[in-house]
């Protein structure tokens, strides 16, 4: 089948690189132009992959050869490793961090050196290769240029009216140093039971006490790893062979797959210490870290799950066990920040916190938030502040469910509140116990949790009105001390709306903000601002929302039933009592991207004379469209259709509101760079690396200790 192009995507603004991608039988060709060659020196590309599991064989050909530093053209690096590429050889920083890097220059191992355009093939090594266009996010790509100048740029884009969410790793980490424990069940980590014990806060097991030690299955979106701290007692008794042998494997199961060797440890034939089967890494009598990453973990997308297999034949051949750490990777989409995030991890108490400003009763036990009959109340977390939409997610867990009570005197309780901008506590769920006596649900959202660990998320509504700050707390009401609730990760996150995708229409409606909001108002990829008729230069801004469902100062010629929040020109800059201007005034629409507007709504016009008026970059005037009196509480959509619009003003020559605007950010949109930063301590003319033997290269690719 001959090779077809597949996409053509321009990246940067000035100056411009050019990318393109052919498909060929499963194989990528790709070709990197600079459009500009006189003034543009290619120095890399970086992409993501839309399935990281690929990583580890994607191979590019020519090939990367260690030894010259180069393809034997012009690609002089070559790295994959998912979600930590941002950097150059020569120390030139992007802001983001990708899953691929290609390198381009004419000098071994770095970027100097003029290239104008590069090409490669892109495949999947072994059992074929059935890449697709698809198996690159299109939609979220650098080019680096001109670093050898200081003064490198990084060209961005990607394909045009694309929606999908640029996303950045971050490494999550559970941990459990078994401290405080009597047996290994009581972790938090442990799944079930195990006859594995504890012996002086550290894991321990021998001919009496061997098993499987099961842990908690983990969620991950990405890579993933696990470490330890080990150490043998009388290792020189352990067998490696016959009836007696001895042996610790260590095991994952990935994304609820098979169960897969990590290593096996056996005693080595000196008695000196147990070593893996798989990375050589080694248990001696002093506590050691033992530590695993890369490989299969690298394949997880959505969870992972570690068990630990002894099997061991005498009671003085002993193994123990301590502070184990399993990292996973969570998908940061772009735009979303972490605003709160408490695990209660090596804390005593819930105000030992700084995210806790109060806790009444509640205690911590095991890492994790506990309320019970005898320490309940209320437990507050710290205000956040945020302009944007939040979600909060948290895990919970009951212990004696079968306890507790629906109703009567005794009857038991968790609320979940928030407070937003410091208004009135809102009633996210309150959970009690279901007649089966086997779950706590949640009243609002059906969610519940039983004796397990369960996440709870929460999102909209509410949560999607915060303009200034947000605020958590959870209610306990319980009778006995039987009745347990458990409280874990706590995390608020805020999702900045930005702008909308290139290529798509939005209708702004103004719902994300609330009745009386006033100032610059941002909705997405557009500011509001307002001037009264009557007002001088430099008088202030009197943009307002206004709720055209419960109309306000005496306003009731702006009611509308369906119609939600409207823009006004204040009269008064009451917040409590919005009221329009009976003089008018402009209305004010800035766009963050030069957009094309296609209409506008206008409310309870009555006097001729108003106008909405349409300006390019450049100020220029696109276009005048007169606004009808149509008398009043009358409602009118007006046809704009005007490209390349940057401002819009609205001019009212009387009371009115204006509300429903409906634009298009266009495609070329997406042009954007910024100038890259440098780390000083990089080698900006970095030598060869010294190649191992063959016999030192590791088969495996697991990353160990």
């Amino acid at each position: 089948m001959p090779a077809v192009p597949s996409s053509e995507i321009l990246l940067g603004c000035d100056p411009q690189v050019r990318f393109v991608v052919i498909e060929d039988e499963g194989n990528l060709v790709l070709q990197v132009f600079a459009e500009d060659p006189a003034n543009t020196d290619l120095d890399a590309l970086f992409f993501n992959l839309t399935d990281p599991a690929i990583a580890p064989d994607l191979t590019i050909s020519p090939g990367f050869n260690e030894a010259i530093g180069s393809n034997g053209e012009n690609v002089t690096g070559y790295d994959v490793a998912v979600g930590t590429q941002n950097q150059l050889n020569n120390g030139a920083q992007i802001a983001e961090s990708y899953d691929v890097k290609l390198e381009f220059g004419t000098v071994p191992y770095s970027s100097n050196g003029d290239v104008d355009e590069a090409m490669l093939t892109l495949y999947v090594d072994g059992n074929g290769s059935n890449l697709t266009a698809d198996s690159l996010d299109l939609s979220n790509m650098t080019a680096v240029v001109n670093t050898e100048t200081g003064t490198g740029l990084a060209l961005t884009g990607g394909v045009p009216g694309s929606n999908a969410p640029v996303q950045t790793p971050v490494i999550n980490t559970v941990s459990e140093d078994f401290n405080g424990l009597h047996y290994a069940s009581q972790s938090d980590l442990v799944e079930g039971w195990t006859d594995w014990d504890i012996r002086h806060g550290q894991l321990e097991t021998d001919g009496n006490d061997d098993g499987t030690l099961m842990l908690q299955e983990v969620a991950t979106e990405g890579p993933a790893a696990l470490s330890f701290d080990a150490r043998g007692i009388n290792i020189d008794r352990f067998e490696n062979s016959g009836h007696a042998a001895d042996s610790l494997r260590i095991e994952v199961q990935v994304d609820g797959g098979d169960w897969v060797l990590l290593d096996e440890f056996q005693v080595n034939d000196d008695g000196t210490a147990l070593v893996g089967s798989n990375t050589g890494q080694t248990i001696t009598s002093h506590m050691g870290q033992v530590s695993y990453s890369g490989g299969v973990l690298d394949e997880a997308s959505e969870s992972v799950q570690f068990r630990l297999v002894s099997d061991i034949s005498a009671r003085d051949e002993n193994i123990r066990i301590d502070n184990i750490e399993i990292q996973t990777t969570e998908l940061l989409t772009a735009g979303e920040t972490v605003l709160l995030d408490e695990d209660f991890d090596g804390l005593h108490d819930p105000d030992d916190s700084e995210t806790v400003v109060r806790d009444d009763g509640w205690e911590v036990e095991n890492g994790q938030a506990m309320t019970d009959g005898c320490n309940d109340g209320t437990m507050t977390f710290a205000e956040v502040a945020t302009s944007d939409p939040v979600e909060l997610s948290l895990d919970m867990r009951a212990h004696g469910v079968q306890n507790f009570e629906n109703s009567g005197w005794s009857e038991d309780s968790l609320r979940v509140e928030v407070q937003i901008d410091g208004g009135d506590w809102v009633l996210l769920d309150e959970f009690q116990v279901n007649d089966d006596g086997t779950a706590m649900v949640g009243s609002l959202t059906g969610q519940s949790f039983d004796g397990d660990l369960s996440t709870l998320n929460y999102s909209g509504g509410v949560l999607d009105s915060a303009s200034e700050d947000v605020q958590v707390r959870l209610v306990s009401d319980i009778s006995a001390s039987n009745e347990k609730i458990y409280v874990d990760n706590v995390q608020i996150t805020s999702t900045s709306e930005g702008a909308p995708a290139s290529g798509e229409e939005t209708c702004e409606e103004f719902e994300a903000a609330q009745a009386g909001d006033s100032g610059a108002l941002v909705f997405g990829g557009v500011t509001v601002t307002a001037d009264r008729a009557q007002d001088s230069d430099g008088a202030g801004n009197d943009a307002m929302v206004f709720d055209t469902a419960n109309p306000t100062g005496g306003d009731w010629d702006l009611g509308y039933a369906g119609q939600g929040n409207a823009i006004i020109i204040s009269e008064d800059g009451d917040a409590a009592d919005p009221d329009d201007n009976a003089a008018g005034g402009t209305i004010r629409f800035e766009f963050e991207q030069a957009s094309d507007v296609t209409s506008l709504t206008v409310l309870d016009v009555e006097e001729e004379g108003g106008a909405i008026d349409l300006y390019d970059t450049e100020g220029e005037l696109i276009d005048s469209v007169a606004i009808p009196a149509a008398g009043n509480n009358s409602e009118q959509l007006l046809e704009l259709n005007a490209a390349g619009v940057a401002s819009m003003e609205v001019t009212l020559a009387g009371s009115g509101a204006v509300d429903d605007l409906y634009y298009t950010t266009p495609q070329d949109a997406d042009c954007g760079q910024y100038e890259l930063t440098y780390d000083d301590l990089m080698n900006t003319d970095p030598l060869p690396e010294e190649q191992p033997d063959e016999e030192q290269q590791v088969e495996d690719d697991m990353v160990f200790a």
